[in-house]
């Protein structure tokens, strides 16, 4: 298992114990962020294991959420688009030919921003939004799947 995914157990099952003690979390979010690739939607090669264990988070989540949902517990996956930060090695920031490609690719037209990510997890977090639950939002800009033969750079 990756370091992504022992860091996502490991964030599940310190909140969880922790809540046990405090006998739920009065109706907010347990957030399970899932950073995903840059080019989510494509298919692209040396990805296979990376792209599944993006899928079972997701499955994770749901689960997640059917078992901790009698203790008020909400399990939700946030999967952010292309996101201009260190991940990737910053390519996506830091390379005018990479930021173009995922900007093509969104229906907004330009790749995102981590401040753009920040208020959506406030969201899901605060009382107001306790009703979502064992959903996958995702903050994207409306990234499209991309024809066939669109590879990325």
């Amino acid at each position: 298992m990756s370091w992504a995914g022992r860091s996502e157990l490991s964030v599940a099952n310190r909140v969880t114990e922790g809540s046990a003690h405090r006998g739920g979390l009065n109706g907010r979010c347990l957030f399970r962020i899932s950073v995903y690739k840059s080019l989510h939607n494509l298919h692209s090669p040396d990805f296979a294991v990376y792209g599944a264990l993006k899928g079972a988070i997701e499955v994770l989540t749901r689960y997640l959420a059917k078992e901790l949902g009698e203790r008020k517990i909400a399990v939700n996956v946030v999967a952010p688009g292309g996101i201009e930060t260190d991940f990737g090695g910053g390519a996506l920031r830091d390379i005018p030919e990479v930021n173009a490609f995922i900007a093509s690719q969104t229906a907004l037209g330009r790749s995102g921003v981590p401040d753009e990510i920040g208020p959506v997890i406030a969201a899901l977090l605060s009382p107001s939004h306790r009703w979502i639950n064992a959903q996958r939002i995702e903050v994207s800009g409306g990234c499209s799947k991309p024809q066939r033969d669109a590879r990325p750079l």
